[in-house]
């Protein structure tokens, strides 16, 4: 089972679980990198960074004036999923 799958089927839609692995694979990066990279656009993107905030699989970082997206480890998202 492909790994977008696997977090499909852990109840992510298939455009969040593009996003988080696009996030996986930027590391730290501006929401314009992140959107190009999971090939939606910026007003979908920010639709879905709350959803993605309170699971658990994104935080974002301020440095000086921009704020940055990173992924954060599932491990969290998947043990809330299974309790």
């Amino acid at each position: 089972m492909h790994i977008e799958e696997k977090l499909q089927n852990l109840g992510l839609t298939q455009t969040e679980s593009g996003i988080y692995l696009a996030a996986l694979e930027l590391g730290e990066s501006l929401p314009k990198h992140l959107a190009e990279k999971a090939k939606v656009k910026r007003p979908t993107l920010y639709k879905l960074l709350p959803q993605l905030f309170e699971k658990g699989l994104l935080s974002e970082t301020v440095i000086g004036k921009r704020r940055y997206l990173v992924a954060e480890d599932p491990e969290g998202y998947v043990e809330k999923k299974e309790a």
